[in-house]
């Protein structure tokens, strides 16, 4: 607290309880902490938000059942001359899906990096054969008996027959 006087000192300490809000010893070192967890607060809401953003952008692409990864979604956007960034396309993918979903597909028009799924060997959904009505039986490995779909994709676990 090298610059900070006596007098704004206690303009920060104003409203604290105790000793805190008129005692010089005590309210340096409870501003101290205050402005110490201020500062590093505000660092972890930035990086929350963006965790938020990534999680809503997953979410949006789960439903276009497009099977693009975060990674190849975000590098592929300036191929596409698409210019968004985590921010707009998590509030398209939440309030805009119709939206998101023709970004995904102009994504996928231009990006060459894109995953695209074997077709042969394993099933993904799509919207016109969704997951819950498929007559295609998984079966785990080493197992004869059928089990229910469910939404991993884990290629090692589940074989087409």
């Amino acid at each position: 607290m090298g610059g900070m006087g006596r007098q704004k000192l206690f303009e920060f300490a104003k409203g604290y309880q105790g000793r805190g809000k008129n005692v010089y010893s005590v309210a340096r070192s409870r501003v101290n902490h205050a402005l110490l967890n201020q500062y590093k607060t505000r660092k972890e809401f930035k990086r929350d938000q963006r965790m938020l953003w990534v999680q809503n952008i997953n979410a949006g692409v789960f439903k276009t059942f497009a099977l693009v990864l975060m990674g190849e979604l975000m590098s592929g956007l300036a191929p596409a001359h698409i210019e968004l960034n985590r921010k707009i396309l998590s509030e398209l993918a939440t309030f805009e899906p119709y939206s998101f979903k023709a970004v995904v597909e102009e994504l996928q028009k231009h990006a060459t990096n894109i995953h695209k799924p074997s077709t042969k060997k394993f099933f993904y959904p799509t919207p016109e054969k969704p997951l819950q009505q498929t007559e295609t039986l998984f079966y785990k490995q080493g197992e004869s008996e059928p089990m229910v779909p469910t939404r991993s994709y884990k290629e090692e676990d589940y074989k087409l027959d």
